[in-house]
């Protein structure tokens, strides 16, 4: 029979070690609680206001997404909210505001309404206009146009993404295998046909890029390193959509000659580890190490740059959380301010900089978004 001391002394141990464990994380919790972050100005703007998405891309989470599972719609009151609240917290925005957070916008019916009413607010707003064309009638085209027009000094020098449409195949086969749409794709070809002759009979001020995905990429832990970037071929590729010399000459097939417009297939990363790929799970794979001796910053969000909003209020880290892992607030109960003077907030960029430790799902080591994390055209 072992001594009553020694078991009493081995609790006494496991009594300190707990006591120990708690102090160290009540410390982080008041120091988290107690400090100041210095925020960078609000650069990036993304709000959903719809849920819905006309296609269902074979590269895109979208299908499985937090919000296709529970779907909803923003009131105009808590639109209105936000938009007034980055007005007064940020009078002079003049960033890019994104009409969309993992959603198509123009499957809101008010999306014409509501940017006219935050270029109002906020005048000095440059929107990036992406979709993919589906309800982008020639009267919507129009009315989107006239409307960034009467707002946007598109000749400023700053920078102007303008619309983005994303149509990715090589032909109509293609173009329904991949993008899943639940439209027509003659009517599509149509709507974009339209939106380039009506930007042509404006003098073809807005920027119009049509874009598309050719591939996907299994290697984006090297893609952060571009001297040791792998060649983009088709042996290394995880999969391959189509040839991108195949995808410009479907392009020149169908809108050269109608008006000037800018086009370019890209690779698809995991970015966050949300991908499926023709119902095989992709995601999940840790592409980088983030802690005290590996830190890191991202435009996306860090440090007050980015604002990501769903259609209930809730506060994304990002637009690649499709899955709602990491919400940070919610602007129908707070203020853009306590937002970011949060604990959740703070501890999340603390964890994402690697000033303190977190868990090996964590979010940002997941991803491999190049977008963000060279901050490229954000000025």
């Amino acid at each position: 029979m072992k001594d009553s001391r020694t078991n009493d002394m081995n609790l006494q141990k496991r009594i300190e070690s707990v006591l120990k464990k708690n102090q160290a994380r009540n410390t982080m919790k008041n120091f988290i609680k107690n400090s100041k972050i210095k925020l960078e100005p609000l650069k990036y703007i993304s709000i959903m206001t719809t849920s819905v998405c006309t296609s269902n891309c074979v590269y895109c989470p979208y299908p499985y997404a937090w919000t296709t599972k529970n779907p909803g719609y923003m009131s105009d009151e808590l639109y209105q909210k936000i938009v007034l609240d980055i007005k007064n917290t940020y009078p002079g925005f003049g960033g890019h505001y994104s009409y969309q957070n993992g959603n198509e916008p123009t499957a809101d019916p008010k999306f014409i309404e509501r940017m006219e009413y935050f270029y109002q607010q906020l005048p000095n707003a440059r929107i990036n206009f992406p979709t993919n064309a589906n309800l982008l009638t020639p009267k919507r085209s129009k009315q989107l146009i006239d409307l960034m027009l009467r707002y946007e000094d598109f000749n400023d020098g700053r920078i102007h993404y303008g619309i983005l449409v994303h149509f990715a195949g090589t032909d109509k086969e293609s173009w329904n295998e991949i993008m899943g749409s639940r439209y027509k794709y003659e009517d599509v070809v149509h709507n974009i046909q339209s939106l380039l002759k009506y930007n042509n009979q404006r003098d073809n001020i807005i920027p119009i890029d049509i874009m598309g995905y050719h591939g996907a990429d299994p290697h984006g832990s090297t893609l952060f390193d571009m001297e040791e970037q792998v060649p983009y071929t088709k042996e290394n590729l995880d999969l391959w959509f189509y040839d991108p010399e195949d995808y410009e000459k479907h392009l020149r097939s169908l809108f050269d000659g109608i008006a000037p417009y800018t086009w370019n297939t890209m690779l698809f990363q995991n970015r966050a580890g949300d991908l499926r790929l023709f119902d095989e799970w992709r995601g999940n794979r840790q592409v980088r190490e983030i802690g005290p001796d590996n830190e890191f910053t991202c435009a996306r969000f860090f440090d007050g740059k980015g604002l990501h909003v769903l259609y209930d209020g809730s506060v994304t880290v990002c637009c690649n959380d499709w899955q709602k892992r990491n919400i940070l607030g919610n602007l129908s109960t707070q203020t853009i301010s306590e937002l970011f003077d949060s604990e959740e907030y703070k501890e999340f960029m603390y964890m994402g900089h690697g000033y303190i430790s977190s868990p090996p799902d964590f979010i940002c080591k997941l991803c491999t978004d190049m977008q963000a994390i060279q901050d490229e055209g954000m000025s």
